[in-house]
């Protein structure tokens, strides 16, 4: 008995939990494994001598939990609860304890024997995953994106608040939903494969049209992640969902509008071309039976001239002079109708333009006094033949409109912005008043009469439809008598740059 007794007394206090039996009657402890001193900071001899130390030592906030205890026993009710404990160090631990009364025949509680356990490090773990689930189940609840798991059934097995919101069900409508429930049967079809893809690890990002509890279809982006066992066992896929109904339904409208758009342009670009033949023809068939008429008028002045009377020759003279402008009229139509028919896009050295257009306007430049200065221009993508026509153009109109008495200067200046190239061809003329500034660009519009300046009034037209054809745009800024800024843009990316700047003189006194 005595060995049994001591390989009983070695198992009891060998193991973790603690052991106690208590004496309800004597209200004394019976025993008490030896380990209590490791879990609670008090010897076994301590409980022992006190029984009060078992309820003395419950976290006050903890001792409600063990108020109905007495009652539960004396019925003989097992009695199990978890509390706190305050050491006899003042640390705080967490303990499970479980108990069994023993009754007499009586029904009288004579003894409870009972095990207590340190249970701190998995109470700990369990609030740490409470939090960490908590955390995450609010990070899903307040994302944008629809979220739901699919087990391998393709029966929903969780969804947040989003994807109810998306497909216009309740919490409660949502359980136990089947995920063809919210497809018509091309979706169904297409499910099938994504999933089918899904059991061999591939995941997926794909677009997919559900239907709403009202019946209305919508469009979702979708984005899957297969989910398999320990063993590699296909257990459903969990899905991101965002609705993109808004921007299918702006797709399919870019879409509409880009075949009406093509359809207009295209129609635009035949009456385009109808136009442009048309002042082709008519410009260029008007030239033969005006030659005619002016070199009739111009034999019947030479030989009947001083014959008829004062009035008469000055008819003549007006007849003559209003052929001649009319052929220039007609000429220039003609070279407006053909701007932009040259199809030799290349690289345009901006520097060899200029130069060749003062090659070719080198008697007005020395008649006129006038100097030019220019900064390196750069290489572009462009119409060698209408930039060289562009430059010629706004040389010669600030020459024309220069003041009197004053030798015109001319500076051409550049700057890239993005994709575009900004040229400024800035002069000390007469200057235009600001309210004119569109109406200068306008076919056969002139500010002045022929008496004052000669020409056509198609110049500045010819400046802007070229700068058009070149994606860009033409403006000016001007200052009556203080002289005018001309601007345009050319598109042209990734071009290359000329850093270093030259001075091109050409002056003459």
């Amino acid at each position: 008995l005595e060995n049994v007794n001591r390989e009983l007394s070695t198992l009891f206090n060998s193991i973790d939990e603690i052991f106690f039996s208590v004496n309800m009657v004597t209200l004394t402890v019976i025993q008490v494994s030896d380990t209590c001193e490791k879990l609670y900071g008090y010897t076994q001899s301590e409980f022992m001598a006190n029984y009060k130390l078992w309820l003395d030592i419950i976290h006050p906030d903890d001792k409600h939990l063990v108020e109905t205890e007495d009652a539960e026993m004396r019925r003989g009710e097992k009695i199990s609860n978890q509390y706190r404990i305050i050491r006899k160090d003042k640390m705080i631990r967490w303990v499970e304890t479980r108990i069994t009364p023993t009754l007499d025949d009586d029904g009288i509680l004579i003894r409870v024997d009972g095990i207590s356990r340190d249970i701190t490090d998995s109470r700990n773990a369990k609030e740490e995953l409470h939090k960490s689930e908590e955390r995450y189940r609010q990070i899903v609840e307040t994302a944008q994106e629809g979220i739901w798991l699919i087990d391998e059934n393709n029966y929903i097995s969780f969804f947040n608040k989003k994807m109810c919101e998306i497909l216009g069900y309740s919490e409660k409508e949502m359980k136990g939903k089947h995920l063809f429930d919210f497809m018509d049967e091309e979706g169904k079809k297409n499910a099938l494969s994504q999933i089918e893809k899904g059991k061999q690890k591939i995941n997926g990002n794909y677009d997919v049209k559900y239907i709403t509890k009202s019946g209305k279809p919508i469009w979702a982006n979708i984005s899957t992640n297969s989910v398999f066992s320990a063993h590699g066992q296909y257990n459903g896929a969990l899905a991101m969902v965002t609705d993109i109904t808004r921007r299918k339904s702006g797709e399919e409208l870019l879409h509409q509008s880009e075949i009406d758009l093509a359809i207009k342009n295209k129609d635009l670009e035949r009456k385009n071309t109808e136009l442009e033949q048309f002042a082709y023809v008519a410009s260029h068939d008007l030239q033969e039976p005006l030659s005619t008429t002016i070199s009739f008028v111009e034999l019947f002045k030479q030989k009947y001239e001083g014959k008829l009377d004062a009035k008469a020759d000055a008819y003549l003279t007006y007849i003559v002079q209003a052929s001649r402008r009319m052929r220039v009229l007609i000429k220039d139509l003609l070279d407006f109708s053909r701007i932009g028919h040259s199809k030799d896009f290349e690289k345009v050295d901006c520097n060899v333009i200029l130069k060749n257009v003062m090659a070719d306007l080198d008697k007005i430049i020395k008649d006129s006094g006038a100097e030019i200065t220019s900064e390196r221009l750069p290489v572009l993508t462009g119409y060698s033949t209408e930039l060289k026509q562009l430059f010629q153009n706004l040389i010669v109109n600030s020459i024309k409109f220069g003041k009197k008495n004053v030798f015109p200067k001319i500076n051409i200046t550049t700057q890239k912005n993005n994709d575009y190239w900004q040229f400024a061809f800035s002069d000390n003329g007469i200057g235009i008043d600001q309210q004119h500034s569109e109406r200068i660009f306008i076919i056969f519009q002139r500010l002045h009469t022929r008496a004052e300046y000669e020409g056509s009034g198609i110049g500045l037209s010819h400046c802007k439809k070229i700068v058009e054809l070149h994606r860009g745009k033409l403006w000016v800024e001007s200052t009556p008598n203080k002289g005018s800024t001309f601007y345009f843009t050319i598109h042209s990316p990734k071009e290359n740059t000329h850093e270093t700047e030259i001075k091109l003189h050409h002056a003459h006194r």
